[in-house]
């Protein structure tokens, strides 16, 4: 089709979960939630005494930022951070 009908688009990007906004480059950030991931991943890597390099955080704020947004209605998911924290600490240590 070389002019798509609007419901279709939106058909389509809602049975293939597209968020329609990423794919126009029209999302916003949501600074408060990007700093209360960041906060959190911080200080439960410092309550742990884990060291991690400065990319591995960002990866792992990256990843809770990503999920809180998509997952947990726009707050931190402290689950899935712990989970992320173990799941990448422990990576990190076997390689």
């Amino acid at each position: 089709m070389r002019e798509p009908r609007l419901d279709v688009i939106l058909a389509t990007a809602k049975t293939l979960e597209i968020d329609l906004a990423e794919i126009f480059n029209l999302e916003k950030y949501n600074f408060a939630l990007l700093l209360e991931c960041s906060q959190g991943v911080i200080e439960a890597l410092i309550k742990r005494e884990e060291n991690a390099s400065p990319d591995k955080i960002f990866e792992i704020i990256q990843k809770v930022y990503e999920y809180s947004k998509k997952y947990s209605g726009q707050k931190l998911d402290a689950a899935f951070l712990a989970w992320s924290i173990d799941n990448d600490i422990y990576r990190l240590e076997s390689q």
